[in-house]
């Protein structure tokens, strides 16, 4: 009997034994759960800071290559503008020396001196340089019809877009000479070119001219000129005009008593 009561206590205790064993096991695989879970949000959060990070780090690296690439645009734009004005000055010379050797082509009869300032030579019609001298003048008359008008009627505006195309920023000239020519009271000044005396080829196009003048109601004159030209953009382009000297005259009605006179009506750079 007692055997059988310690057996039934002994069953009685296991039993509750076993219940008390198995609600811990479940408590800590709860807990271990809970762990786990915590452990594995903050891996996530700690994964998402740091993709958040490497995405900043990819989007200043692209923001950091566009500007790279449009400094780049720039940098071959200006190159590119730097090489094209390279070229155009290198093209200039070239078309410069070609103008220049076809011109010493046409003195090919004539023996240079290395001494020599001037050198004549008697220039035919068909010159190139010649029908550019020719134009240079004759830009700064009108015709004697319209002359004529402007005499009789007034109001003939002078056209100075041909003379205004040998000049450039530089050029040095008599304005008031290329204003008494052109301006109001063209009518009573000429000018024509009479001859082309001499010329020099060693640097630029340096032309010794004759060229008549008529001034109204003052007389005629015969003026020695020298024009300096030289070619831009294959395009003649005056450097210098000036005045050499009165070669002859005919003065009338006591106008013009010297020669000084003849320059401050006419206008001069260096008279």
């Amino acid at each position: 009997m007692k055997i059988t009561s310690f057996a039934f206590l002994m069953l009685l205790l296991c039993q509750s034994a076993f219940p008390q064993s198995k609600k811990e096991q479940i408590e800590t695989l709860i807990f271990q759960k809970d762990s786990l879970g915590r452990v594995l949000e903050k891996e996530r959060q700690l994964n998402s800071d740091q993709v958040k990070q490497l995405e900043t780090k990819i989007s200043k690296i692209n923001s950091d290559m566009a500007l790279i690439q449009k400094e780049l645009t720039q940098s071959k734009k200006v190159l590119s503008e730097k090489e094209e004005e390279i070229l155009g000055h290198q093209l200039d010379h070239v078309l410069r020396e070609d103008t220049i050797r076809s011109l010493r082509e046409e003195l090919h009869q004539i023996k240079f001196s290395k001494f020599a300032t001037f050198l004549p030579y008697f220039w035919s019609p068909d010159s190139v340089l010649s029908k550019k001298v020719k134009q240079f003048y004759s830009s700064l008359e009108l015709s004697d019809e319209l002359n004529q008008r402007h005499y009789i009627e007034g109001n003939v505006d002078f056209d100075t877009s041909i003379f205004n195309s040998f000049l450039t920023k530089n050029s040095l000239y008599s304005k008031v000479r290329v204003s008494n020519l052109t301006g109001e009271y063209h009518d009573r000044y000429n000018v024509k070119l009479v001859s082309i005396d001499l010329i020099n080829l060693d640097s630029e196009i340096e032309i010794i001219s004759t060229v008549e003048y008529g001034i109204y109601e003052c007389g005629t004159f015969k003026n020695l000129e020298k024009l300096v030209f030289n070619y831009y953009q294959n395009e003649l382009k005056l450097i210098k005009w000036e005045d050499l000297g009165v070669k002859d005259y005919e003065s009338s009605y006591g106008c013009i008593e010297s020669i000084d006179d003849f320059y401050k009506y006419l206008g001069s750079l260096n008279k």
